[in-house]
C-alpha cells in the first residue's frame, strides 16, 4: 500500500486480443462520452501497443490509456470506461 491508498497492480500476462475483438471492445457506444474521434484514437494506440501476434496485457492497456490521457487525447473517464471493458474482458476469457 502507498502513502497515498492501495496501488492497483494490473497483470502482465499477455494474451491474445484479435484486432476484431479490440475494435469491437472500445466502440464508441459501449461508453457515451466517448466520440468516434477519440475511439480512433484508443483504437490505434492500443493496436499499436500489442505486442508480435496479436497479444497484450491488461498492463499494455493501462500504460497506453494512462499516456492518451495525459497528452490529453482522451479524458480520464474515458480511460476509466475502457479500463473497465478490458479488465471484464481480460476476466471473463483468460481469468486474468
Amino acid at each position: 500500500m502507498s502513502l497515498f491508498g492501495s496501488i492497483k497492480q494490473h497483470s502482465r500476462k499477455l494474451c491474445y486480443v484479435p484486432e476484431k475483438k479490440l475494435c469491437e471492445l472500445i466502440a464508441a457506444r459501449n461508453i457515451s462520452s466517448m466520440d468516434s474521434k477519440e475511439e480512433q484514437v484508443i483504437e490505434n494506440a492500443l493496436l499499436s501497443a500489442q505486442k508480435p501476434g496479436h497479444k497484450m496485457s491488461l498492463e499494455d492497456v493501462y500504460e497506453t490509456l494512462k499516456h492518451l490521457e495525459k497528452e490529453r487525447s482522451i479524458s480520464i473517464n474515458d480511460r476509466k470506461a475502457v479500463m473497465k471493458i478490458f479488465e471484464q474482458y481480460f476476466s471473463d476469457e483468460f481469468h486474468v
